[in-house]
């Protein structure tokens, strides 16, 4: 078969375009490739922590979750849980400066509200956010009452509501979190247990638990001092010192969701026995 050259020209001409489209269609294929694996920027959450008479929560505020709510040393920490992933989130924690009693407590109420409204991202993040609890500005005396009680409220869902007493510690300079200055604790005893995930902490899914009266308390070990000669067994009872840290990293967090639901803190081991 012989081509004529006005048809060998138009030959050329459709196939340099349909090559020019199919370039241009996978160039944008793998630029929403791109877009869909986003690194998470819910680590750049943020927290404030304010006294005011009065209150400005958004009508339109993204519904959350308190998992968790304690103090760390002179912090405020919330573990906490929302959809989106692909921007940083605001919560403001705000206090009418009004001191509560009931019975025997004397109760500081706080409001959490969620400030991120346009993270259209359905992943579920969680995040565990720091503050320091000087900004509220309380009188020593209130702090020093051994009847305070902090009461922390989703202004997004009533019924999801944590109180718990306070508890400071002013030696600790800064948030006990992965890759700063842990929270010291010593002679604490645990045992090893066998979690449901692997891929976290240098024992894999050899996790520490520690039991506080009615509260169990969950532990990851990622760091240990060279001076800690020990093979992990799991069901070993330990006497351990260690400081530990909350979680900052959320890859982690969504790589294992037992680390979640248990609240477990990471914890470097400064010293360690076995009392088996």
């Amino acid at each position: 078969m012989v081509f004529e050259p006005k048809k060998i020209m138009f030959m050329k001409r459709n196939f340099l375009m349909l090559f020019v489209l199919g370039l241009f269609v996978l160039l944008a294929c793998n630029k929403e490739d791109n877009d869909s694996t986003t690194t998470s920027a819910n680590e750049e959450s943020s927290i404030t922590l304010l006294k005011s008479a009065t209150e400005s929560v958004p009508a339109d505020q993204v519904a959350f979750t308190i998992k968790t709510a304690g103090f760390a040393g002179e912090y405020l920490y919330l573990s906490m849980s929302y959809l989106g992933k692909t921007k940083p989130h605001q919560f403001n924690v705000v206090w009418d400066g009004i001191l509560k009693t009931e019975n025997e407590k004397t109760v500081i109420e706080l409001s959490v509200s969620h400030l991120t409204n346009d993270d259209l991202s359905t992943i579920l993040a969680y995040d565990s956010l720091a503050t320091h609890f000087s900004s509220l500005n309380i009188n020593e005396t209130v702090l020093q009452n051994p009847e305070l009680w902090i009461r922390v409220n989703n202004t997004t869902d009533a019924s999801n509501t944590l109180s718990f007493k306070y508890q400071s510690n002013s030696t600790i300079g800064s948030p006990p979190t992965d890759g700063g200055s842990g929270y010291p604790l010593t002679g604490v005893e645990m045992k090893v247990f066998k979690a449901e995930c692997s891929n976290v902490g240098i024992w894999g899914d050899l996790w520490l638990s520690s039991n506080n009266g009615d509260v169990i308390n969950y532990y990851v070990v990622n760091d240990k001092d060279a001076s800690v000669n020990y093979t992990v067994k799991e069901n070993d009872r330990l006497l351990i010192d260690f400081e530990y840290f909350y979680p900052k990293d959320t890859v982690k967090i969504d790589a294992c969701r037992q680390l979640y639901d248990l609240n477990a803190r990471s914890v470097k081991i400064t010293k360690l026995k076995v009392i088996n």
